[in-house]
């Protein structure tokens, strides 16, 4: 019963409070936010991460993200999932995405 309680005080304020450490105090690199915002975007759209990152390449990101809060993140995924959307009713987007998809299967 002991362990238990360790692991759910572990899930519910050690690691989170540890995650927003990391991230706030730039611990991590700015491409290791990217990947792992590249990462929540693709569980959430079900696309995979190379594609991600044809859509949002990290030279465009690179300045958003050095200057993201570790308590926005969430919202920054849902405006990224927002700009997919925007992206996807462009011709010429779709037409790019989809020689995109041909070259890199």
């Amino acid at each position: 019963m002991a362990g238990l309680f360790i692991a759910y005080i572990y899930i519910t304020i050690i690691y989170p409070v540890g995650q927003m450490l990391i991230w706030d105090f730039e611990i991590i690199t700015p491409m290791e936010k990217y990947d792992k915002i590249i990462a929540q975007l693709s569980i959430m759209t079900d696309m995979r991460k190379v594609d991600l990152q044809y859509i949002f390449p990290y030279t465009d990101l690179e300045e958003e993200i050095k200057t993201l809060a570790f308590k926005e993140v969430d919202h920054y995924v849902l405006e990224l999932y927002d700009r997919i959307l925007e992206k996807s009713t462009s011709g010429w987007f779709k037409l790019q995405y989809a020689i995109h998809k041909k070259l890199n299967g």
